[in-house]
């Protein structure tokens, strides 16, 4: 339940039908701000829940239109890394990362995350692609 204990006016709930509880939600609240300035401040207010927008998209598979694949650049030297990077991000969206010791691991997590495919400073000559698991209609 939204905070009653301010609001002096009409409160604002936005639902979506896909989920339960509000999305969205304001009103007005005149006599809040003046707690803190000692002042008569008319307000009115509203916010966005993004977490649950963002739960609502997942649940639905939404993905951005146009979006890029996103790429990481495992380096040693930034410099280098950064020139390389240029040239992938017409295409990709780009991450830099310093190399880590334990490259296995941290590719699991890049893959986990969502990425497409890795470049490895000084021993890639090309971008390496993820493998996916084909789904079966069976």
């Amino acid at each position: 339940m939204r905070g009653q204990g301010y609001y002096t006016g009409t409160v604002y709930e936005v639902e979506s039908i896909d989920f339960k509880g509000s999305i969205a939600g304001g009103g007005r609240y005149d006599n809040l701000i003046g707690k803190f300035v000692n002042e008569t401040v008319p307000a009115v207010g509203f916010s966005i829940g993004f977490e649950r927008i963002f739960c609502i998209l997942s649940e639905r598979s939404f993905s951005i239109p146009n979006q890029k694949k996103k790429i990481a650049i495992l380096y040693d030297d930034f410099f280098e890394a950064n020139n390389i990077a240029e040239s992938f991000r017409s295409d990709f969206s780009v991450t830099l990362f310093e190399k880590p010791k334990k490259i296995g691991k941290y590719l699991s997590r890049l893959q986990k995350n969502g990425y497409y495919g890795y470049f490895i400073c000084g021993y890639a000559q090309d971008i390496t692609l993820f493998v996916t698991p084909e789904v079966s209609d069976k």
